[in-house]
This record gives C-alpha cells, structure tokens and sequence, in this order.
C-alpha cells in the first residue's frame, strides 16, 4: 500500500521501541478498530425511528449517510496503520540486506 497521506513512520532503531513492540501495537490497534467498527455496524440508522418526525425519509437518509461517513473514517485509520506497519517491514527488509 502507498504511503497516500505521507505518514511520519517511525524509525526502527536499537534505541527505539523496536520491531515487535511497534509491530504489536499496531496490531491492537487495527484489531480494537475492528472490534468497533463490528459494534458500530450494528447500530446503524433505521428508518422506524425516524418516520415519525418532520421531513422523516430525509432525515433518515442524512443519518445514515452520517453513520457510512463514520465507518469511513475507521477503514482510513485501518488503512494508516496498515501503511504503518508496511513501512516497518521495509526496514526490516532493507536491514537485511
């Protein structure tokens, strides 16, 4: 994946965090993003509760635009700590040679 939104990736380094801890806390990072993301998909608009109120279906259908923007922005974070991770294998890759 292409670093799209230019990311400052951190350097592994002995100094530093290193691989496996950098690697890890990705890792729980992407997988808590997912665990959300399940529970937020779960509570996603439903047109019942919005029948009742004025301009009712355009409601709904702003809510629910909303709740896909939300969804959204949590694949971006997937997608950045994906990119975050690649770039610690580059090095690591790069280190080996």
């Amino acid at each position: 994946m292409e670093n799209t939104r230019n990311l400052s990736c951190p350097v592994v380094h002995l100094n530093g965090s290193g691989f496996e801890n950098l690697k890890n806390q990705y890792h729980a990072a992407y997988v808590a993003i997912q665990e959300a993301e399940e529970v937020l998909r779960g509570s996603a608009p439903h047109s019942r509760d919005f029948y009742v109120l004025e301009n009712g279906p355009e409601r709904f259908a702003a809510a629910s635009a909303e709740h896909v923007e939300r969804l959204t922005k949590l694949r971006i974070i997937q997608d950045e700590l994906v990119q975050l991770v690649e770039s610690l294998y580059d090095q690591q890759s790069a280190r080996k040679k």
